[in-house]
This record gives C-alpha cells, structure tokens and sequence, in this order.
C-alpha cells in the first residue's frame, strides 16, 4: 500500500506548496511513487556500484522535473525569511570573538525554514553559500548566529530547487505565508514586520479599489 512506500523529499514538499490543479497533481504523485517504489531494490541495497548511480541519475532527473513543474505552472518565485550569518560571536570558555561561523563567512545571506520542531525557533533550517564554496547547502543552524530578519521573494532556481527537493517544510508563494513570515518578523525585526503589514495592507486596498472600479465600469 502507498502509505508503506518510502517517499521522495521531493513530493513531501508539495504538500505545502499547491502547484498545479489538483487532477494533474495526483496523477503526477502517484506516477513518481510508483516509479521510485517499483526501481528501488528491496531495504534500498544496490548490487553494483555502477546501478547505484544509475539510480542516483534517475533521482536527480525528477528533481529536475518537478522543478520544471514549478515554473511551467508559472510559480517562478516564493515568499522567505531571510538573515544574514552575524558578524562574530562569542567561542569557547574563554568568550574568543568568532567570525561568521563554521559553515558560512560573516554577513552571508541565508535563507530560513518555517519552525520544524516547535523549540521556538532557536534551531533554524537554513539555505546559504557556504565557505569556499559557490554551490549552495542546505543545514540545521542555531537562530542565535543570524540577524537582520526580512521577508524577501526568492527568484534564485538554486535556492528553489533545494527548497523543491527537501525534506523539511518551506514557504509558498500565497498570501498566508506571507503574513505566517509576518508574525516571525513579529519577534525577530518588529520594525520591519510592520514595514512589511504596511505594504500589504496597501496592496490589499489597491485590490479592492480595482474591484470597486471594474464594477462601476460595468
């Protein structure tokens, strides 16, 4: 039965994100399911090496594609928490300033998570340019390493395509999420949580008043 299949990360993020009319989604979830489920080789053991990659290759060809789906339902961006890795902090027993931390150099954009684990934010999932490196990771960070909280729209199909493939749940591009980073911002950068209210509460009224017009106009 389905529900005792092993699932790719990949469909576990559609949940949270309504892509596609409903029909062609649950045609296309249970097509992925059933390929995945009828090529993987029984407790996930590969006899060769060579038919391990093959599958790893498969893998990443449907990454690809559910990413291809993501704009062809004309969904390019989504909303995000984003921050920026602090200055320095403090290391050790004897309080040694620190610079950025170990993953990512000091002032790096990083992208942030919803909550996943309900311990009042303090452990992040986070999206950055790692040290040394121009591809980008996906890692579980302590909120106290980043500052400067904002909401952004992310346009980057790196970033979109690791938040696509993960296991761990991410923001959409709908009106919720976006007052759901709203009420982070609430506690994390008050001033630009009212900043950001401010902005929606005006397109929020543009809409009405188009509404208003294109009925005078009838």
């Amino acid at each position: 039965m389905r529900e005792n299949r092993w699932i790719h990360p990949a469909i576990h993020w559609y949940c949270y994100m309504p892509l596609i009319k409903a029909d062609s989604f649950c045609k296309k979830i249970d097509e992925v399911i059933e390929m995945i489920w009828t090529q993987t080789p029984p407790g996930g053991t590969f006899s060769s090496i060579e038919e391990c990659e093959a599958y790893n290759e498969m893998i990443k060809q449907y990454e690809i594609s559910v990413y291809d789906d993501f704009v062809a339902a004309g969904h390019e961006w989504c909303w995000c928490l984003v921050g920026n890795i602090v200055e320095s902090h403090e290391y050790g027993e004897h309080h040694e300033l620190k610079e950025g931390i170990k993953q990512f150099s000091k002032g790096t954009k990083v992208y942030l998570a919803p909550g996943q684990w309900g311990d009042g934010y303090e452990n992040i999932v986070v999206i950055g340019c790692p040290r040394h490196r121009k591809t980008y990771i996906e890692i579980v960070m302590r909120s106290k390493y980043i500052e400067n909280y904002r909401m952004q729209r992310v346009y980057k199909p790196a970033v979109l395509k690791i938040m696509i493939n993960s296991k761990h749940r991410w923001w959409g591009y709908s009106n919720d999420d976006r007052i759901r980073i709203i009420e982070y911002l609430k506690r994390r950068n008050p001033e630009e949580a009212e900043k950001q209210m401010r902005l929606l509460g005006e397109e929020k009224m543009m809409k009405v008043t188009k509404i208003c017009d294109d009925i005078f106009d009838i």
